[in-house]
């Protein structure tokens, strides 16, 4: 006789606390109740925790003594009742073996699987091998190989593709085998086969009670074996029989014809839309403001928001807790990526490859910056983007042996080479991976004076878990693998990983499926958009939709009809329910409104569809963007803060009085000694200023040439040819043998611009003009800085590209420009009627230091534009008079910063 039974709790109020007394009042005797051999499901962690609550709640308000029941999940009640002839496997174990089998598969096998015939590289092979992982573990759930579910899917004529499928059979069949040798096997085939030979083992128990909207069919085939022998399984429904007796299954799952379709009464339920789905948390900030109003101060445990979008949960919880609002902290980030989680992906990426710019990468890391500069290196980040920036090496083997540039990054990356060096070593087995990844992971981790987050901990027990696994199978045939390919699979774990959320005295926000057990008295749901709630249909071409929904696995159908039930559920709970939808998406794009907010007919489906689409506004709706920071409006922050006390400029450059006259606060800020900071970008390629610094190096390098011929060179051709030459060996030395795509493109270009400008140098060398000084500079390592201008006042700094000089003309100083701008150098230094830069004037003031004199007329450029129409040699029209203004100009400048009026000026105080 079948002890199943359906119990239907009733509606009218929350699931968990009806559940919490239906479960005590089944086992009171006098003064106990001992439910020792009642078995409970929950889908939830959270859940299972608030049960154990209201069960110690029931049983005070009962005045019983209570021996509580097991609370358990799906997958823990499997366990606990099944008798497996192996030890399961753990997912990264199967996954492992899932790679060795991949890696040992033709490839032809292989191409029937991925549909192309490239070999598949090492990190194809890693990601291969999670995929059919977790293929297989969904399949497995519902009871099914790849043989069975082929089967089923051609017999219904079905789309599936027969030899993919057989490919994967034959690869199934080869893992599972490679499973057998180490004495595991897979959880869910570990479950069939004791349901196939009846391997139960009931214990003690003797009900079971399960809260499931969606059982899998392992799951339900279990359920019938416990029936058979003799235990009470009761499936829990949430409602009245009378209405709802004919829309379950003896498993307590829903009925998808039934509930696709099912009338949902949204009539004592509002439904806000707002525009954009982030406007979703202004309606949920003005419905706290109007509790707040009508109840006073909005108590924890009372409220709860439903976030089921991921990408809205973070902006929730960070808005809410702008606003003042108590949240319950939720994990709203994969643990791969965090701490420990990003450490594992870096040196998985730079053993992968190798590219340099892991390492980048690696020093950025703040436990391995921390731990560099324990190691005696200082300001390892920064060091690292001077190098990458002016190198941009594809691989750290690709630069010039011996070169300075290969010696400056081995002397700054050797502490860290040394320390990864065992994860480089030959393929060995995972065991025999777990001490290395452990001591470099925990020697990282355990230099940095930053304690670990709940859910970097979290993340570090999941790997010591994990390889603590592997280390039980020392001896065993394991296969061998790359540290590589064992760390990706560690962070698949870190990815798969379940993190729970706190339960606090805050405001909930939590997801889904959450909802329905959660039994706070308000409750605001959000994201009630289509492929949100419902979740839309899969998009995995292995198994369509159609063939899911045949094999009984998630499915669309079958979402759909379990989340009508959860909704349905909810809104008859006695509890005040507010729905949320939204017509776009943050971007702009139009998202269509849950089809679970249209279960009605007649006019009041006309009333929903015209306020849905925002053709009927009857209030104002909520926007995020009227909702400021509490903190806001009394911000302590000044716009431009000022340093106490006068700047301390002991020098400048020519170069920094055009800052100073575009916008003297910052010129404070980057000259003053207190305050000056070094910024480095990682770049990706040459930035402009790269670009000009290439093309200026191999300028200065064939001008130092040119400077040592006995005379100048006027033939085209060969300026070109020894222009091309300088480039060609500046790039060797700078950027190695096999430069990055982007610098390849870069050094190109630069090609053409250095050929545009060799017939100018010919002409202008063939009018009697010859290079006198190539890069003079004044400073630490040039000649002596000049006092500007005079004894009281800075040093005045400079590089001059190039002086060339003539026997009738005298002396030119010239820049080299090579950005887009042709500009004159009279348009690029004054308006119409001030002085924007004084760079060229005051470059005759420096080369006066040394004796060297410049007409107003011999100052200019060398433009290397990108059209090369304007390529050449372009000097100033200037006279005396324009130079003596420029001096002015700079020296009122000087007299300013040297007698301490720069602090008062940039405050807007003209005293």
């Amino acid at each position: 006789m079948s002890m199943l039974d359906r119990v239907f709790l009733g509606s009218g109020g929350p699931l968990l606390p009806a559940l919490a007394g239906w479960v005590i009042d089944q086992h009171v005797e006098g003064s106990s109740a001992d439910c020792s051999t009642h078995v409970v499901v929950l889908p939830t962690g959270r859940a299972r925790r608030r049960l154990e609550q209201l069960l110690l709640e029931a049983a005070s308000e009962r005045q019983v003594r209570l021996i509580p029941p097991e609370l358990t999940t799906p997958s823990g009640l499997m366990s606990h009742f099944l008798v497996p002839d192996l030890a399961s496997a753990d997912a990264l174990t199967s996954q492992l073996a899932w790679l060795q089998e991949i890696k040992n598969a033709s490839q032809d096998h292989l191409k029937s699987i991925t549909g192309h015939s490239n070999p598949l590289t090492d990190r194809e092979s890693a990601a291969l091998a999670v995929r059919l992982q977790k293929l297989m573990h969904e399949l497995g759930a519902g009871g099914y190989t790849p043989a069975e579910a082929m089967k089923q899917s051609l017999k219904a004529g079905l789309p599936l593709e027969e030899q993919r499928w057989l490919a994967l059979e034959s690869l199934w069949s080869a893992t599972n085998e490679s499973l057998r040798k180490i004495e595991r096997i897979d959880p869910n085939a570990a479950r069939r086969e004791a349901l196939d030979a009846n391997r139960v083992f009931t214990g003690v128990a003797t009900k079971i009670s399960i809260v499931s909207a969606d059982p899998s069919l392992l799951l339900a085939r279990l359920l019938s074996a416990l029936d058979d022998q003799g235990i009470q399984i009761n499936t829990i429904i949430h409602g009245e029989k009378e209405s709802l007796e004919g829309l379950f299954d003896q498993f307590g799952g829903v009925d998808i014809d039934a509930w696709e379709e099912r009338a949902i009464d949204l009539a004592d339920h509002p439904v806000v839309t707002c525009d954009r789905v982030d406007d979703q948390i202004a309606v949920v900030l003005e419905h706290l403001a109007d509790r707040t109003e009508s109840d006073g101060e909005v108590e924890g445990g009372t409220t709860t928001v439903v976030v089921p979008d991921e990408e809205l949960l973070p902006l929730m919880e960070r808005h809410l807790h702008r606003q003042g609002v108590p949240v319950s902290p939720t994990t709203t980030r994969s643990l791969a990526d965090g701490r420990i989680g990003r450490l594992l992906i870096i040196l998985t990426n730079l053993l992968e490859d190798g590219r340099a710019r892991h390492h980048g990468d690696l020093l950025r890391h703040p436990d391995v910056e921390q731990w560099m500069i324990q190691q005696g290196i200082q300001h390892p980040v920064a060091r690292w983007d001077r190098l990458w920036n002016r190198h941009l090496p594809r691989r750290l083997d690709d630069l010039s042996e011996g070169s300075r540039a290969q010696h400056q990054f081995q002397e700054l990356l050797s502490p860290l080479a040394e320390l990864i060096s065992p994860l480089q070593e030959d393929d060995r087995s995972a065991c025999g991976w777990a001490r290395s990844i452990m001591e470099i992971v925990g020697t990282l981790v355990a230099s940095s004076d930053v304690p670990l987050g709940s859910q970097d901990s979290r993340a570090l027990r999941i790997i010591r878990d994990c390889l603590e696994a592997q280390l039980d199978l020392y001896g065993a045939p394991t296969p061998d693998v790359t540290a590589s390919d064992l760390m990706h699979l560690l962070v698949e774990q870190l990815r798969s990983g379940k993190t729970s959320r706190p339960d606090t005295d805050a405001i909930g926000l939590i997801g889904w499926l959450e909802a329905h057990l959660d039994d706070t008295p308000d409750l605001v749901i959000t994201g009630l958009n289509e492929n949100t709630i419902p979740a839309g249909s899969s998009t995995d071409p292995w198994l369509p939709e159609a063939v899911r929904e045949l094999l009984s696995l998630s499915s669309q159908r079958r979402r759909t009809s379990r989340d009508a039930w959860l909704l349905s559920a909810i809104l008859q709970s006695g509890r005040t329910v507010k729905l949320v939808t939204a017509r776009r998406a943050s971007a702009g794009d139009p998202l269509i409104p849950s089809r679970l907010l249209l279960r009605s007919s007649g006019r009041a489906l006309a009333e929903q569809v015209l306020k849905l689409s925002g053709e009927e506004k009857d209030a104002r709706e909520p926007e995020l963007s009227k909702w400021r920071p509490l903190a806001e409006s009394d911000s302590g922050f000044h716009e431009e803060p000022m340093p106490a006390g006068d700047p301390i400029i002991r020098h400048i450059s020519v170069t920094a009085f055009k800052r100073y006259l575009s916008d003297p606060y910052n010129f404070m800020l980057e000259r003053d000694e207190r305050t000056r900071i070094s910024a480095v970008e990682t770049l990706d390629s040459l930035d402009h200023a790269g670009f000009g610094s290439l093309v200026h190096d191999v300028l200065e390098q064939w001008g130092r040439e040119e400077h040592d011929r006995n005379q100048p060179t006027t033939d085209v051709e060969l300026i070109e040819k020894q222009l091309i030459e300088a480039l060609r060996i500046h790039a060797l030395n700078r950027f190695g043998t096999k430069p990055i795509a982007p610098v390849r493109l870069q050094l190109a270009i630069a090609e053409q611009r250095l050929r545009s400008f060799a017939p100018h140098q010919a002409a202008h060398a063939a009018a009697g003009w010859r290079i006198h000084l190539v890069e003079a500079s004044f400073g630490p390592r040039g000649y002596p800085e000049p006092l500007f201008p005079g004894q009281v006042g800075l040093l005045l700094r400079g590089k001059i590209d190039r002086v060339d000089q003539h026997d009738d003309h005298g002396f030119m100083a010239v820049d080299y420009k090579t950005g887009a701008s042709v500009d004159s150098p009279e348009k690029a230094h004054r308006s119409k009627s001030n002085w924007k830069d004084l760079q060229l004037p005051l470059y005759r003031f420096l080369l006066e230091s040394i004796d060297l004199h410049v007409s107003p007329a011999g100052l200019g450029y060398i433009l290397l534009p990108p059209d090369a129409l304007h390529t050449g040699f372009h000097l100033a029209s200037w006279q005396e008079k324009d130079m003596a203004e420029a001096m002015e100009q700079a020296r009122e400048i000087v007299e300013v910063i040297t007698s301490g009026r720069l602090i008062s000026l940039v405050a807007g105080d003209p005293a």
